[in-house]
């Protein structure tokens, strides 16, 4: 069985530390070193896994460039020229971002556009993003996408308002993110909730196994999520 070697950035966080507590358990996965801290020689096969902050994004792009490994990152809260540094580093490396490695996340991102594209514009649409009190970004990165996904679909549709979107930080919430399409006499509401922290760890090691192996280039979820049909095929049958 081939091993992916993970250095985790971010590993003192909460999301680093659940990515730690999965490399443990998986056979496919052997730990090659932790950020903070000194950064370890990459061996092949090495992916960075990285759950930071923002102003630590700019030297970690700088040291996987350095040492031509792989990046899965799920960094939020990023600049606009941060993202796009990344893009360029995706041009020497493999480097995939997101905002959310759910799965469920990845089908609703999907079923925005179906709605998005099918809904006229008459009718509005409210986002409810909420996370735990200790989150710092508001909105979330997943919000953003979301709210992207459905305003880029509209953007031809003649008076559609864009996304209206309401941010709450509170307890020990995970992560919910609850769309409304409300038109003139009906609504059509989707809701994700997210019940374990774990399962956005999972993701990004999933997304690392698959990275490992891909050549220079800018990757989403959606790129090694199989089973999703492509756009152009929803509505179809």
């Amino acid at each position: 069985m081939d091993i992916t070697e993970i250095i985790v950035h971010g590993a003192t966080g909460r999301m680093g530390r659940e990515v730690l507590t999965l490399i443990d358990a998986d056979r496919q996965f052997r730990l090659c070193g932790q950020l903070p801290g000194q950064w370890p020689t990459p061996v092949a096969g090495s992916v960075v896994v990285d759950f930071s902050l923002p102003q630590a994004m700019d030297g970690l792009i700088g040291e996987c460039l350095a040492r031509q490994v792989p990046l899965v990152s799920g960094t939020t809260g990023l600049a606009a020229g941060q993202l796009d540094q990344m893009r360029e580093a995706a041009k020497q490396i493999p480097v995939l971002w997101a905002p959310n490695f759910s799965l469920g996340i990845a089908v609703l991102q999907r079923a925005l556009r179906l709605c998005a594209a099918a809904l006229p514009a008459d009718w509005d649409v409210h986002l409810i993003d909420t996370h735990h009190r200790h989150k710092l970004d508001a909105p979330s990165g997943t919000a953003r996408a979301l709210a992207q996904t459905v305003d880029q679909q509209r953007a031809s549709l003649a008076g559609a308002r864009p996304v209206q979107v309401v941010s709450s930080r509170v307890g020990e919430v995970i992560g919910d993110h609850q769309l409304c399409f409300a038109g003139p006499s009906e609504r059509l509401e989707l809701t994700h909730r997210a019940d374990r922290r774990s399962l956005f760890a999972a993701g990004a090691l999933h997304a690392a196994r698959w990275l490992q192996s891909r050549p220079a280039g800018w990757y989403s979820l959606d790129d090694c999520i199989g089973g999703l049909p492509p756009d152009d095929a929803l509505g179809k049958g």
